[in-house]
């Protein structure tokens, strides 16, 4: 891959200090970790069209869409 030279340190530093030393451990739940962290670095695009959904969202807004656009048609 092209960005295996990534440092990816710096997330893994802050992921082990959250897990050993945060306080409130029942905030930690780690697939909310990484769901934020993928929706930062999205928004660190800067672009308002490019976005990440946690796949809960993403399947509750695909079910809502998919609705939104369904119904029966009705031929005069």
């Amino acid at each position: 891959s092209e960005y295996k030279d990534v440092n990816l340190d710096t997330f893994w530093e802050v992921w082990s200090e959250l897990q050993k030393d945060y306080l409130r451990t029942e905030k930690i739940v780690p697939e909310k970790m990484v769901d934020g962290a993928v929706s930062g670095m999205t928004a660190a695009l800067g672009d308002p069209y490019t976005t990440y959904l946690p796949p809960a969202e993403d399947k509750r807004i695909e079910q809502e869409i998919s609705g939104a656009f369904g119904g029966r048609s009705e031929e005069h």
